[in-house]
Parts: structure tokens; C-alpha cells; sequence
């Protein structure tokens, strides 16, 4: 957290401090939506949503294992033997919109609005009306530019988070 601007930088503190830690792929978890935002995928130029979660539960889980070995890390799929923080985490999910993609979509709106009538040629998407709605997910831990990322794998109806 910026403690106090300054010229050439800020100063922060970086006392308890810690890496991120891969999350146990294992639990389910429960996700409020923050954002859900059109974007182009940088490689294919095709449009997509790019959406963005906030962990709620539970508090803590279990460290999913790395090892890192010439500079390089990779993920164990053992536990690290202890807990590491979940509530608050941010997780990430990008969308596509081709055809052969759209079940993704599909299981993202059963998630958050299991009422929500998918069975149509016309379904509106509006992702402001997802914004704040809440469901429970899986997720898959990933080495990404040399550090682990946890994304959002599938998501559930809330009623399958179990706390």
C-alpha cells in the first residue's frame, strides 16, 4: 500500500508480504463478479469478454506445491503442506464469442443466473447485469510468464459452494 508519493517513485511496505501461492485446485469456491468487459483477443483479433473475480470463500485453503528449478518454476499438483489466503484473491476468465466457444459463455450466465432462459436464437448479453452477482467456481492453477496464475476453470451455481 502507497504510504507516501515521492518524486522519483512511491514508498511502500512491504513488511508480511508474500508471493502469491497456488490455490488447491480441488475446492470449490465462491466468486462475486467484479467486471465483465468486451475486449479483442491479442492473437486472433476475435471479440471476446475478458471477466474478473473476487474470491469470497472460503478464508484459507490448502497450497497447491511449485518447485523451481534452473529459474524456472512448474507447478507440483501436491499440497505445500499449509494454508495460504483465498477470500479476496482475484480470478480470471476470458471469453470467447465464436461459435464453438460460446459453451463457455454459457456455463459463465447458468452460473451466475441459473433462471436466466438460454434456449433462444436472441439472448440479449449484458454483461453490466452480471456485475456484482455471485456463483461458485473450480479453478486451474497455471505457470504464466514464469509465475502461477489461478483462473477461473468452470463456474457453478452458487448453491455449489459448501463452506
Amino acid at each position: 500500500m502507497a504510504k507516501e508519493p515521492v518524486s522519483d517513485g512511491v514508498v511502500l511496505d512491504f513488511t508480511g508480504v508474500k508471493p502469491f501461492e497456488p490455490l488447491d485446485e480441488k475446492a470449490v469456491y465462491l466468486i462475486g463478479v467484479d467486471s465483465i468487459t468486451p475486449a479483442v483477443s491479442g492473437e486472433t483479433q476475435n471479440p471476446m469478454m475478458k471477466a474478473v473475480f473476487s474470491i469470497k470463500g472460503p478464508q484459507e485453503v490448502q497450497a497447491m506445491g511449485t518447485k523451481e528449478e534452473d529459474g524456472e518454476v512448474s507447478l507440483t499438483g501436491e499440497y505445500a503442506g499449509h494454508a495460504t489466503k483465498a477470500a479476496g484473491r482475484k480470478l480470471f476468465r476470458n471469453y470467447m464469442l465464436q461459435e464453438n466457444a460460446l459453451p463457455f459463455l454459457y456455463e459463465f450466465v447458468k452460473g451466475v443466473d441459473p433462471k436466466a432462459d438460454l434456449n433462444t436464437k436472441n439472448f440479449q448479453f449484458k454483461p453490466a447485469a452480471y456485475i456484482g452477482l455471485e456463483a461458485a467456481c473450480r479453478i486451474k492453477n497455471r505457470v504464466y510468464n514464469g509465475q502461477v496464475q489461478s483462473d477461473v476453470a468452470r463456474v457453478l451455481p452458487v448453491s455449489a459452494y459448501k463452506e
